[in-house]
């Protein structure tokens, strides 16, 4: 068993909250990456940088007339790599992600399923580029719950569980602490989260994970 600090964020916010900069705070000057939002708070772009300070992969985010999120780019190194387009209902509920190629070639599709309580209960996942099928189910610890409690992975559509995660969250819903077990019910990873909070964000998040190996 190891334990290791696997990361630690913080959070810088501009005045008018428009960007937040993510940055390490043991690296005086540091930048991994820059959000952006507009003026009615919708998430515009994330930008992630390079060790010269240097946007090296830029998500940019567009929106149907309804607020709906649309489609996402990305561009790396200044050019488009990949494009998801997303299908929602008429409450914004995200029904499919598709990805696709500069030259709209489909590169693979999500499709989201959500119980009567309209809580997501499976994703399924078809590659287009290679014979690869996931499904990903999800658990509630009972009726009223709104975070999921589990989530169980069938990586070829077999019907059988190849992966676990087991989820803690606290009261205002953030994930603290997360076990990984595989298909024979091994405990072989856990990661706890711990946030540091302004009176109205989150301004550090620290991750510590532990990684278990079979005797």
């Amino acid at each position: 068993m190891t334990g290791n600090l696997a990361d630690d964020a913080r959070y810088e916010y501009d005045s008018s909250a428009m960007s937040i900069d993510v940055t390490d705070p043991r690296e005086p000057g540091s930048l991994f990456q820059r959000y952006h939002y507009s003026k009615n708070g919708a998430f515009l772009s994330r930008d992630t940088y390079n060790e010269n300070r240097e946007v090296a992969i830029r998500l940019t985010f567009h929106y149907a007339e309804n607020g709906n999120l649309e489609r996402v780019d990305e561009q790396v190194d200044g050019k488009l790599t990949t494009s998801e387009v997303f299908e929602t209902d008429a409450n914004g509920t995200l029904l499919s992600k598709a990805g696709y190629t500069p030259d709209g070639t489909l590169i693979g599709e999500m499709t989201y399923v959500y119980d009567d309580s309209r809580r997501l209960s499976r994703v399924e996942l078809q590659s287009a580029v290679e014979d690869y099928q996931e499904t990903v189910t999800y658990g509630y610890d009972d009726a009223d719950a709104t975070n999921y409690s589990s989530k169980q992975y069938d990586y070829d559509n077999d019907d059988t569980v190849d992966l676990v995660e087991y989820f803690r969250h606290d009261d205002a819903g953030n994930i603290v602490r997360m076990e990984v077990h595989d298909a024979t019910g091994n405990l072989v990873e856990v990661n706890e989260m711990t946030y540091e909070r302004s009176e109205t964000a989150v301004t550090n998040i620290l991750l510590f994970s532990e990684l278990h190996y079979p005797i």
